[in-house]
């Protein structure tokens, strides 16, 4: 989460009207972008948190370790920890797929019809 701070600096009447109406502006000028951008990375965020949860699902009814996954990947287990916990949301599709060979399992994607 990014952390908002206040700035001790005393802006000026004029300064802040100028400020708001920037604010205003951008936000007629690109709020919805912005928004839509937000929209689409959350519902991506919310496809690779289901991926990890099968993924962490399938791990302990394997009964494996974190440890254990990291040894058959090579990749951390903090970094394999953060992952699960979608503390680290930009995972690539190599990472996915060597998670699921080390459980003996394969990502599939596949291209199908969007929904209206």
């Amino acid at each position: 989460m990014l952390e908002v701070r206040r700035s001790s600096k005393v802006l000026s009447p004029e300064r802040v009207r100028e400020l708001k109406a920037l604010a205003v502006k951008i936000d007629r000028e690109e709020g919805e972008e912005i928004r839509a951008k937000g929209r689409a990375y959350l519902k991506h965020a919310k496809k690779l948190q289901a991926i990890f949860c099968q993924l962490q699902a399938e791990r302990q009814r394997q009964g494996l370790s974190l440890t254990d996954i990291a040894h058959r990947t090579g990749i951390d287990r903090a970094r394999l920890s953060r992952l699960e916990k979608m503390k680290y949301p930009n995972v690539t599709t190599e990472t996915l797929e060597r998670y699921a060979a080390a459980l003996n399992k394969q990502i599939i994607v596949s291209l199908v019809d969007a929904q209206e």
